[in-house]
């Protein structure tokens, strides 16, 4: 019962972003991923 209540939390959280307008693009996600992970990497030898 409590994984059912939480699925509808985010289900109901994720639908106040998007009527506010607080949305990512597909390509802006991954693009903010391999910016962080390649910052991360900067320390070692690859």
């Amino acid at each position: 019962m409590n994984n059912i209540q939480g699925l509808l939390k985010l289900i109901s959280q994720g639908e106040k972003d998007i009527k506010s307008g607080k949305v990512k693009t597909q390509s802006e996600v991954f693009n903010n991923i391999e910016k962080k992970l390649k910052g991360k990497n900067r320390f070692t030898n690859e």
